[in-house]
């Protein structure tokens, strides 16, 4: 397994090369630029801009890499399941350490899930092969999630309302959300795409990754933009769950159940 340092990821389009003289390479917020040489060909689906070269009317395609620089720390049997094409929710309370006093907070919209166990002794059928910084490590990276809608309940008959959407035991979610039980809990509805396979993992490192804390900022590579990678759920799957999620959570309103639409 590679662990990069980079804060750049490559793309490995053929049809593009990073053109150092022509101020390829890094934009001062992180993001890759690459540039396409006049007359070749490509089948990326990046968005393209032009531009016009200085001192001449060449116009040439850069394509900007976007990249995720963020993870949130999620059980491993939830990563697998979402891999899997088995779960598109997410149910979230604020970790300990979160840097608020509000729940859990939508620090980005497209993220890598960074793998944990379950803090109880039974850790719920987890592989005991689970990576340990503690042991030295490092912790791959298999998915990227975008977030596509979002929102807040207290109403915890929600979590079997909604089984169908997650692989998790209703007692699993129910130990997650009764932690500060008077506060109300998130749920994220998110489009996974995979990343290939062995190339990004987080080196070891403890005091700076570890803790009970949601969100991992500044990560010290990027991500791939999910335009570039394969959804785990095609196009077709995919809209079906929404529109069956879409009608849950409508008879759940018409029935009196308290759920409130995040922005994101």
């Amino acid at each position: 397994m590679t662990t990069f340092t980079s804060s750049c990821a490559s793309s490995r389009s053929s049809s593009f090369l990073l053109q150092n003289h022509l101020g390829g390479g890094k934009n001062d917020d992180g993001r890759c630029v690459l540039k396409k040489t006049r007359g070749s060909r490509s089948t990326s689906s990046f968005t393209r801009r032009q531009l016009r070269r200085r001192g001449n009317n060449k116009s040439i395609a850069i394509t900007e890499c976007v990249t995720a620089k963020t993870a949130l720390k999620e059980w491993s049997k939830t990563e697998k399941a979402i891999e899997r094409g088995e779960q598109v929710l997410l149910f979230r309370k604020g970790g300990i350490n979160d840097n608020n006093n509000s729940g859990f907070q939508i620090l980005e919209n497209q993220f890598v899930i960074f793998p944990t166990s379950f803090h109880s002794a039974n850790n719920g059928g987890e592989s005991d092969a689970m990576p340990d910084m503690k042991k030295g490590d490092s912790v791959p990276f298999s998915i990227v999630c975008r977030i596509t809608r979002a929102w807040q309940t207290s109403d915890k008959s929600v979590i079997k309302a909604l089984e169908k959407f997650h692989a998790l035991r209703e007692d699993e979610i129910v130990s997650r959300v009764n932690y500060k039980p008077n506060e109300p809990y998130s749920i994220l509805e998110v489009r996974a795409y995979v990343l290939p396979k062995d190339e990004y993992a987080l080196p070891a490192d403890v005091e700076k990754y570890g803790g009970c804390k949601s969100w991992i900022e500044k990560l010290p590579f990027g991500i791939p933009d999910t335009t570039t990678l394969p959804p785990v759920l095609d196009q077709r799957d995919w809209l079906i769950s929404q529109s069956d999620l879409k009608r849950k959570l409508e008879f759940l309103v018409a029935t009196g159940v308290e759920i409130k639409e995040l922005p994101i």
